[in-house]
């Protein structure tokens, strides 16, 4: 979600106008989101009473009675839009169809969508809620392995325009992610003959988070400075923080990888380091706003108008 903020200074033959947009969203691991038990998506939509939801068409075939069952079961009701973007329909076309069903279901300003599908999904649905009314609000639910690590981290939305790809777009972040991959890509690889294992590493100890800090200057787009300060305080969290004493090496990383291969019976989730154990444990344990509390011991907060890398 955004916040703008602008002040006013006015003079005797002009007004200057100074303002910046406060990026700020969550990522929410839950397994089973869709189970009638876990209510971190229901939350989001009792306000309204109803649900829109842009829905990949091949996700909605496999999973769309358990989506309505969860919906139901909760006593929201549930509008879909079953789309089918492959990178040829990532176009301006698709873009209107999505808006044109957003104006048909009335939706009002606050109201999140949700979106739940690939990369290619949460790139055209994303920016068909950046510009209807201007600022709507969505939930991302990636399905994919390259939704999960890229699109869904993002706050980057676009669409091809004739032959340039992303050539339209915007910068809006959804205001939740939510994990949704471990049992999607284990039915979609099942019948390949294809094992899923979700390695959860933790804290790594690498020259990851330097390197971060280095490749991330202020001058990278208009959150150039805000992307700076985020990727700071990831190295002093992965040098300085608490939970460094309780991360790993790359090693350690690479003999749960060679255990997941070897293994008969490889487990579906692998948590590598005591601070992978403790994070899931602690997260599972507290409220949102308890979290939110927690992680602000880990990370210092960056302003978005902070000189870069501080």
């Amino acid at each position: 979600m955004s916040n703008l903020q602008a002040r006013v200074t006015a003079g005797d033959r002009a007004f200057h106008v100074e303002g910046y947009e406060r990026i700020e969203y969550d990522l929410l691991y839950v397994d089973g989101v869709f189970a009638p038990e876990n209510t971190e998506l229901a939350d989001s939509y009792h306000p309204y009473g109803r649900a829109l939801a842009v829905v990949d068409d091949t996700v909605y075939r496999i999973y769309g009675e358990v989506i309505q069952s969860y919906f139901d079961h909760h006593g929201i009701e549930l509008t879909v839009i079953p789309v089918q973007i492959r990178e040829t329909a990532k176009s301006l076309e698709t873009y209107e169809q999505i808006v044109s069903r957003f104006d048909a279901f009335g939706l009002v300003r606050t109201e999140p969508v949700l979106v739940v599908g690939g990369g290619l999904t949460t790139d055209v649905a994303g920016f068909a809620c950046a510009s209807y009314r201007r600022n709507t609000p969505y939930i991302r639910i990636p399905t994919t392995l390259i939704g999960l690590i890229d699109a869904s981290v993002s706050i980057k939305v676009a669409v091809n325009h004739g032959k340039h790809k992303n050539r339209l777009g915007a910068y809006h972040a959804s205001k939740y992610a939510v994990e949704a991959i471990s049992d999607a890509l284990r039915f979609e690889v099942k019948g390949f003959g294809v094992k899923v294992v979700i390695i959860q590493p933790g804290l790594i100890r690498t020259d990851f988070s330097s390197t971060a800090v280095a490749a991330i200057g202020a001058d990278e787009g208009p959150y150039g400075a805000f992307n700076a300060g985020v990727a700071q305080a990831t190295k002093d969290v992965y040098e300085k923080g608490p939970m460094a004493h309780f991360g790993g090496d790359p090693d350690d990383v690479a003999k749960a990888i060679e255990k997941a291969i070897t293994a008969r019976r490889p487990k579906i989730r692998m948590r590598v380091t005591p601070s992978a154990h403790m994070l899931i444990a602690q997260r599972r344990m507290m409220t949102d706003g308890m979290w939110d509390r927690f992680l602000t011991t880990q990370f210092t907060a960056p302003r978005p108008d902070a000189p870069a890398g501080r």
